[in-house]
């Protein structure tokens, strides 16, 4: 399932990006990651972080990265990733959001993150990981 990421480095507010990708993903200056993050001088390690699904959940972790990850303000290693988490991987500033769906598999529109159902049909609105947790949830009632 995509996820959109947003980052801007917090010393030049001039470098920022954005792009919508696959997970698991990695995190880095490092040519070879899914996300390169500036150069030498960002506080970002080569291999610095990866985002990935956990028990139907997405987490941020820290790869012993040299600075870390801070979340409000506190070093982690790692970060459960919400509708409105920001982590600070080196001097960047970086949000990630799960891109939601429609649920109903012939409209399967995106959506905002905040409707709970689909302008365009009505559907109630989840992503991949959501509607199997809520199959999983109601069949075992």
């Amino acid at each position: 399932m995509p996820v959109q990421i947003e980052w801007i480095n917090q010393k030049n507010q001039q470098e920022r990006g954005s792009c919508s990708l696959q997970v698991p993903l990695y995190f880095g200056r490092d040519k070879h990651n899914d996300v390169i993050l500036g150069g030498q001088r960002t506080g970002v390690s080569r291999r610095h972080a990866c985002l990935l699904w956990q028990g139907g959940q997405l987490f941020l972790l820290d790869l012993d990265s040299t600075n870390g990850l801070y979340w409000q303000g506190q070093r982690v290693l790692q970060v459960l990733i919400t509708d409105k988490t920001e982590v600070m991987i080196g001097a960047y500033l970086v949000r990630v959001r799960r891109q939601l769906q429609c649920a109903n598999e012939s409209c399967g529109q995106p959506v905002d993150d905040e409707m709970m159902f689909c302008p365009c049909c009505g559907q109630f609105v989840a992503d991949a990981h959501t509607q199997q947790e809520i199959h999983q949830f109601v069949g075992g009632v």
